[in-house]
């Protein structure tokens, strides 16, 4: 067993899953990194996730979809765009989108076959995030109140959690968090 491996399924397997379930296209990295962080909490698949500027985030995540990138199974495209013309944003933004290759696909597959049970599981969970749609921010403040909550080890107000979210130097209102935390009652997770 690796360090990215916990029972069957292990981080590629939950990457292309997301992909998949998300119609073989996915923008944004911290979305990927945000669904992945759900399926690896709701698959006990330790993917090495700690706090960062968007919430939780992994390297060890990062590595494999650049690996995935390298060997061809996912296409990454990066779109340049700026905001001129709005105040106090004249900079340019980036954005990265995903998507499963011919190559990514037929791996997947076999990825399937080989752990039919683990897979099924697996796009269960998927589709309890894919079905609610959330947008990257949503599931930023989901996953950032959801490390709160795991780290503290203990249920916390509303106040607490905003708190706790301020030492990471995450900016949430208290809007944020409900609908975080509304978020992760959907998926089991409170």
């Amino acid at each position: 067993m690796t360090a990215q491996q916990t029972g069957n399924l292990d981080i590629d397997d939950l990457i292309l899953a997301a992909l998949h379930a998300y119609g073989g296209v996915m923008e944004g990295r911290t979305k990927l990194q945000k669904v992945t962080y759900f399926l690896s909490t709701l698959d006990g698949v330790e993917a090495g996730y700690r706090p960062h500027y968007y919430g939780p985030y992994s390297s060890d995540v990062t590595a494999a979809v650049e690996s995935q990138v390298a060997r061809g199974l996912i296409d990454e495209r990066l779109e340049r765009f700026n905001s001129a013309g709005f105040p106090a944003h004249d900079r340019e933004y980036y954005r990265y989108t995903y998507q499963l290759t011919p190559k990514g696909q037929r791996v997947l597959e076999w990825r399937r076959q080989r752990e039919p049970d683990g897979y099924a599981d697996l796009e269960e969970k998927l589709s309890r995030i894919v079905q609610e749609d959330p947008g990257y921010r949503l599931l930023s403040y989901a996953a950032k109140l959801h490390m709160i909550l795991v780290q503290s080890g203990a249920p916390l107000t509303l106040a607490e959690a905003l708190d706790r979210a301020q030492e990471y130097g995450w900016k949430m209102t208290e809007e944020d968090t409900e609908k975080g935390a509304k978020l992760l009652h959907t998926l089991s997770l409170v």
